[in-house]
């Protein structure tokens, strides 16, 4: 029992990469819808396996690692390739326009991973937003088109893959639910249930749509208001 349970978060984790890999080869024969779903599933268990890693005290170097690279794949390499698929096959964009568009969301979400691996600090908010927030804001706009039959327009295909690498490579403050004065474990589990809801209500796809755009200016607007609060000080 105490093997499975240092094994768990891997196994969890290994899910995630599966889920990131399958991905790949539906958007390779063209089942993009499905390839979406596989990615926000891969956010589903990259949310869970921290948890389990902390609720059973295996947190380890290792898993952390593992969690890394298993990010680089299902959120990184997933959506860019899904949404480069999209723009080439759907909306019948320029390969030389799709292809530098799409490497970025892997480009600056490879640099955001690297610049959380290296950070010293990890308990306050998140600097730049997380690239699991990226794969999902692709995915669900993907499957919001899908759902109610809308074209998807080049250029907002476009502005949607610049607009989530900016917010993976800035400097805006995203909410972690890491600081001290909270209880992490008791928040995340409150996250994942509200995550399981979405997953099983009629509106699913509308939900996490709206997720995702809420967490996306999350950053923006607490920027804006910790300026407002600094300029307030001085005068």
């Amino acid at each position: 029992m105490k093997k499975l349970f240092y094994i768990l978060p891997s196994l969890i984790t290994s899910i995630s990469v599966f889920s990131g890999f399958t991905s790949l080869i539906y958007t390779s024969q063209g089942y993009y819808k499905r390839a979406a779903w596989l990615i926000i599933l891969a956010i589903f268990m990259d949310a869970l396996d921290g948890k389990v890693a902390r609720l059973t005290r295996k947190v380890s170097k290792f898993g952390e690692e593992y969690d890394s690279l298993a990010d680089t794949m299902s959120f990184g390499m997933a959506p860019s390739f899904l949404i480069y698929n999209i723009m080439v096959n759907v909306a019948n964009i320029s390969q030389n326009i799709a292809l530098p568009i799409s490497f970025l969301v892997v480009l600056c979400g490879a640099l955001r991973l690297a610049r959380f691996n290296v950070s010293d600090n990890k308990s306050g908010n998140f600097q730049g937003m997380p690239i699991p927030g990226a794969a999902g804001i692709i995915s669900s706009y993907i499957l919001f088109c899908y759902k109610y039959g809308f074209q998807f327009k080049t250029h907002f295909l476009i502005f949607i893959a610049i607009w989530v690498s900016f917010l993976m490579v800035s400097n805006l403050p995203y909410f972690s639910g890491k600081k001290k004065k909270q209880s992490p474990i008791t928040l995340k589990i409150i996250v994942l249930s509200i995550m399981t809801l979405g997953l099983v209500t009629r509106y699913h796809v509308e939900f996490f749509a709206l997720l995702g755009l809420l967490y996306a200016f999350y950053g923006p607007v607490a920027f804006i208001c910790f300026k407002v609060s600094e300029l307030a000080k001085h005068h």
